[in-house]
């Protein structure tokens, strides 16, 4: 069930105002409505389980901890295409496996969805991803009919990396680096990651695009096993970041370099190689069978992935064929 429009507006109003206090009949004033209308939204808010902080007379809202909904991250999101539809999920197992549903309605493109926990959220090769429910976004998006092109999942997920990253920097002033092929890391710890996947659409090829990313975890809370590779943008910032604010920004950038269309393959590559993670450079490619040590030169729109051999030599690998090791 959506929620109504002044239960929207009454939401952000809060979240703008943080950290002031807005009574009953500041938000009734606000929203140009009776007061005893704007109690009944208050009440709403409670029966949702939306943490508003009472002080008497007055509330707040802390961004930070206000749970993800669909029609506040629409509010004056602004953009044509990415975020038309915006649907989250309490939990889902994967929200790629929700989004490909979507895919059966042709007027679906541009759908994301959304969800405060995936209980079998996937990356590259079948990896599983882990979350903590509430302190992530795990979001999909779909694209339908994206007309096919040489290099086109590689051109993809580099853009998709390219808008995270500079929306991220945007939003909350972390500045994440992009490792070929789906990840971001902050200070050499893991940030978010890129899963893509594709079928052959009506027109043209059917995309979704799975993403993660570790919001407001903080460094106790990760698994024994990651804890050591893996962070979070509140363990780097000291405090938990509004991922309302954050996925608002991430649509926007996303529809700047996947749906516009505008964007050379000259302006994406040099703004990859500005967020690459050039400290990274000596990986270990396992590719058919074989391993191979190697030095990363390039990493381009078309031929993917350009590295020296150390044995001599110089390689390019679609991010289909390959599985990565950084060395340094």
């Amino acid at each position: 069930m959506s929620l109504p429009r002044n239960l929207v507006r009454m939401l952000e109003s809060l979240r703008r105002a943080w950290p002031a206090n807005r009574t009953v009949g500041d938000l009734a004033g606000e929203l140009d409505i009776q007061p005893w209308r704007a109690a009944e939204l208050v009440g709403r808010c409670e029966h949702l389980g939306i943490p508003l902080e009472h002080a008497g007379a007055a509330l707040r809202l802390e961004p930070a901890s206000t749970p993800l909904l669909g029609e506040l991250i629409e509010w004056t999101l602004g953009t044509n295409r990415i975020g038309r539809s915006v649907i989250v999920f309490a939990e889902a197992a994967s929200t790629n496996d929700v989004a490909w549903q979507g895919a059966r309605r042709r007027e679906s493109d541009g759908l994301v969805v959304l969800a405060e926990t995936q209980s079998a959220g996937r990356g590259r090769f079948g990896r599983t991803w882990l979350d903590q429910r509430g302190a992530s976004l795990l979001f999909s998006l779909l694209l339908l009919d994206v007309p096919q092109g040489e290099g086109l999942a590689n051109r993809l997920v580099m853009s998709a990396s390219v808008a995270i990253a500079e929306a991220i920097d945007a939003a909350v002033g972390v500045s994440p680096v992009v490792r070929w092929p789906n990840d971001l890391y902050v200070h050499g710890r893991k940030l978010a990651g890129i899963l893509l996947e594709s079928r052959t659409g009506k027109e043209g090829v059917d995309i979704v695009l799975g993403v993660g990313i570790n919001c407001n975890q903080s460094a106790e809370q990760f698994p024994a096993d990651i804890a050591r590779t893996a962070t979070s943008l509140a363990a780097e910032l000291g405090q938990p970041v509004d991922r309302t604010a954050l996925m608002r920004e991430i649509l926007r950038r996303l529809e700047r370099w996947l749906a516009d269309g505008a964007e050379s393959i000259g302006e994406l590559h040099g703004a990859y190689l500005a967020r690459m993670d050039h400290q990274a450079s000596r990986v270990r490619i396992h590719h058919g069978g074989r391993t191979v040590d190697a030095t990363v030169r390039d990493v381009d729109p078309i031929s993917g992935l350009i590295v020296e051999l150390a044995t001599g030599g110089v390689m390019h690998f679609a991010p289909s064929e390959v599985t990565l090791e950084w060395l340094s």
